[in-house]
């Protein structure tokens, strides 16, 4: 009998304090795969990354450097300076909504649309 052991995928967890609470980080080595509002608990990101990347581990600090580049931009607009966000992303969800996801990323800084704009552009609502 063979036993094939999976690694299971680290998952590297920061935060950092804003007027309104917590602002809680994740990401995989690939990129930032969930980031919580100010005041969401970091059990809330656990739970969703566990359903979508299951077999994960939680370490708490910024050794990936993806998580160490989200860190550093948040805290750089949660100080009030005008950051256009770059870091890398490890998006995981329905096809759609990784759609959607990567629509909203083309969106340039200060510009709205609402989301049935973004669908009907990209024909997206057929996907769902």
């Amino acid at each position: 009998m063979v036993a094939i052991i999976q690694a299971k995928k680290t998952l590297y967890m920061s935060s950092t304090p804003s007027l309104y609470g917590e602002c809680v980080v994740m990401a995989t080595e690939a990129g930032v795969c969930w980031a919580g509002t100010p005041g969401t608990q970091a059990i809330e990101g656990q739970a969703w990354v566990e359903q979508r990347l299951p077999g994960t581990y939680v370490v708490s600090h910024e050794e990936a450097a993806p998580l160490k580049h989200a860190m550093d931009e948040l805290r750089r607009y949660l100080a009030g300076e005008r950051v256009e966000f770059t870091c890398p992303l490890d998006l995981h969800g329905t096809p759609f909504q990784v759609a959607v996801w990567q629509e909203l990323l083309r969106i340039p800084l200060l510009k709205s649309t609402v989301l049935g704009v973004i669908c009907s552009y990209r024909q997206l609502s057929t996907q769902s």
